[in-house]
């Protein structure tokens, strides 16, 4: 199995702009101040908790925080014994943690990306929940909030906007009807196509206890061609931030140079790295050293000055944005 990692410039905001707020002392003031108990979080998208963090000494640089932010699978699967009939329910629940590098020193979080896990929108989820940005506040008190923004390699969709020629659309995502209103963007063009396409989809899915679906539309050797601009009006009313949908895939003619490609409009056009190929080992203190080690060594430090593009707010540090 190989890790791949993504990147993010990650923020603490005040009323919707960025601020320069340490988001170090926000990690260290949920790992020494909260319990376990005050740290798990039963939120829409999911059941989240951060449960470990190394001490800053490890680090290589001193602001620096590695932590472990795990989601607990709704349905769990059963433990077996190879070459046997034993099949057993698993008693515990099943947490699947992702690996989070924060360097607030370039405002920068590398995640090891884990589909079944917490990901991105899921940690804004889990860390907003902390935040004062409720309804309860007086008007006149500022509003707390956690937000990522992806570093891109690539255009991604502008490459498959721009094509005169799409062969095949392939969309997978969770079949759990709590998704669903959130897979489509509420303002779409199109939106009740997709709605119908994958409404459709599901139904047949939920019917045979299919946990993903994969809706795939393809262009037969024989026919005409598919239209390219409902397929990219419909691809552009998806909601790529959320968590469920796993993958985006389109094979489409490269206007420039008039090639095949194939990219995931999920994944492709993120900053991304691979580490630890065929490598199953998944202790935290391992992934938290391989992590750091290769984003400090071949990494090259990637994305970390990034952050300057974009313009802070002061805050003091010592302000309280907890609820």
């Amino acid at each position: 199995m190989t890790t791949k990692l993504l990147y993010f410039n990650a923020f603490i905001c005040k009323n919707g702009l960025k601020t320069n707020y340490p988001i170090e002392v926000f990690l260290d003031d949920m790992m020494t101040k909260k319990t376990a108990v005050t740290r798990y979080k039963d939120l829409k998208s999911g059941s989240y908790t951060m449960n470990k963090m190394r001490p800053p000494e490890q680090e290589k640089e001193t602001k620096n925080r590695i932590v472990w932010v795990g989601k607990y699978r709704e349905k769990k699967p059963f433990q077996g014994l190879k070459r046997s009939d034993v099949v057993n329910p698993i008693p515990g629940d099943v947490f699947e943690p992702a690996t989070f590098l924060f360097i607030p020193g370039s405002q920068l979080v590398v995640m090891e990306y884990n589909h079944v896990g917490c990901k991105d929108k899921g940690l804004c989820d889990y860390f907003n929940s902390f935040l004062r940005n409720s309804d309860g506040l007086n008007e006149d008190e500022p509003r707390w909030s956690f937000e990522l923004a992806a570093l891109k390699d690539k255009k991604g969709f502008d490459l498959v906007e721009a094509s005169d020629q799409i062969k095949s659309i392939q969309i997978e995502f969770l079949t759990t009807s709590s998704y669903l209103p959130e897979l489509v963007k509420e303002e779409a063009e199109n939106k009740t196509l997709i709605e119908e396409l994958i409404g459709d989809t599901v139904n047949v899915a939920t019917k045979v206890g299919a946990n993903v679906t994969t809706l795939t539309l393809k262009q037969s050797r024989y026919k005409n061609k598919m239209k390219v601009n409902l397929l990219t009006s419909m691809l552009a009313a998806l909601d790529l931030n959320s968590e469920g949908i796993i993958s985006v895939k389109v094979s489409f003619i490269n206007k420039n140079t008039r090639k095949m490609e194939y990219i995931d409009l999920k994944h492709d056009g993120l900053a991304s790295d691979f580490i630890l190929e065929d490598d199953n080992s998944n202790g935290f203190e391992y992934l938290a050293s391989n992590i750091s080690e290769f984003y400090y060594g071949i990494g090259n430090k990637k994305g970390y000055n990034h952050h300057t593009k974009f313009p802070l707010t002061a805050v003091d540090s010592k302000v309280d944005i907890f609820l």
